[in-house]
């Protein structure tokens, strides 16, 4: 039987030692960066907002849709992750480089065996100055091959997100199964690695850090993946309701003040308005999938191929420092109920258990 997170609880420690959620640490990191991802939807995220989102302490990544040689000099930024398809990757980092890059393979597909091979290529000519995060994988056992190959970040689930109809192949592993398998594969894995006399000759080159991909829609979503196994979470919808994404605005009424002679865009005047304001006026952004028609000719693609992706308009709802705030209240709070100081001692480490139908509870 799989599971998806909606049919999941966490379950407290029996005696917590933490009095208050301000004993807890939320942060991924020594730079203070939660364990967050925003997804390289250039409906999102940008080469202009991105700084926006990383000010905020939420992980970067630069979609594809920006151009090459922009990507390339973002690559020499250690502030976010720039994201390449296969043949650029090829291109651009199978070979020596002289400087560090954090690089996502964007691929649909993380199974194929001549990305693997890529990515190991890469770091045996680079070690060090490369990180490289793959995917993505709906099959926990692909986590080996990652390992193998040095992979440092594995991007984990096909189809799950909310603008994905990937499903439509039949191709799916709910996420809260993958996470807690995959985990346990990690674990396995980083024991050898400790274990092992000769670390460089040990068949496993890394564990990689495990990312939730797609369909996350609650802070309780995020929670418990990370409770069940997830090192980072991506987000796309939910960083596309806030003011500061980067996806086309329109709104059902336009204010009379509006003047686009002299303030430029629509989305440029919304950026400088009043949350509240913007509420009123019932803004909401484009938002589409990167396997949409929209996103491949975007990236210079303009096949006919089935669409795997889909367009809809979500409602702006707030501001990125107002989530942000909640969420790491409600991540504090869920590591203070379940004894967890530090994200060391929740991900992958609480108790869990299955809900009935019944018993699924809604939150919004």
């Amino acid at each position: 039987m799989l599971y998806s997170l909606q049919d999941i609880t966490l379950i407290p420690a029996t005696v917590s030692d933490i009095s208050s959620r301000s004993q807890c640490n939320p942060h991924a990191d020594d730079f203070g960066m939660l364990p967050l991802f925003v997804a390289p939807m250039s409906s999102v995220i940008d080469d202009k907002n991105w700084r926006t989102f990383h000010n905020n302490k939420i992980n970067t990544i630069i979609p594809r849709n920006i151009d090459l040689e922009t990507r390339l000099k973002l690559s020499h930024n250690q502030l976010t992750f720039v994201a390449f398809s296969l043949d650029e990757f090829e291109t651009h980092f199978c070979v020596k480089i002289s400087y560090k890059a954090n690089v996502l393979i964007d691929v649909a597909n993380g199974h194929m065996k001549k990305l693997i091979d890529f990515c190991k290529k890469s770091k045996e000519l680079n070690g060090d100055n490369i990180v490289i995060m793959a995917g993505n994988v709906a099959n926990p056992q692909t986590y080996f091959e990652y390992a193998s190959a040095g992979i440092d970040y594995c991007r984990m689930s096909i189809g799950s997100g909310s603008q994905c109809t990937t499903a439509n192949t039949g191709i799916f592993y709910p996420m809260a199964s993958l996470l807690i398998e995959t985990n346990k594969y990690k674990k396995s894995i980083k024991e050898l690695i400790k274990a092992w006399p000769e670390q460089s000759d040990c068949l496993y080159k890394s564990a990689p850090k495990i990312i939730a991909d797609g369909g996350f829609n609650t802070f309780g979503d995020i929670i418990k993946a990370l409770a069940l196994g997830a090192d980072y979470v991506m987000c796309g919808k939910i960083f596309a309701k806030s003011v500061e994404a980067c996806g086309e605005i329109c709104s059902k009424i336009k204010p009379l003040d509006y003047d686009s002679s002299k303030d430029g865009t629509f989305n440029e005047w919304i950026r400088t308005q009043d949350i509240y304001e913007i509420k009123f006026l019932e803004c909401y952004r484009e938002y589409y999938g990167m396997s949409t028609k929209r996103a491949q000719i975007e990236f210079g693609k303009e096949g006919t191929k089935t669409e795997e992706g889909i367009e809809s308009r979500i409602k702006i709802e707030y501001c990125i420092s107002d989530w942000i705030h909640k969420f790491t209240d409600y991540l504090c709070s869920a590591m203070s109920y379940t004894n967890a100081k530090n994200l060391n001692e929740f991900i992958g480490k609480v108790e869990y258990d299955i809900l009935s139908p019944t018993s699924i509870r809604k939150f919004k």
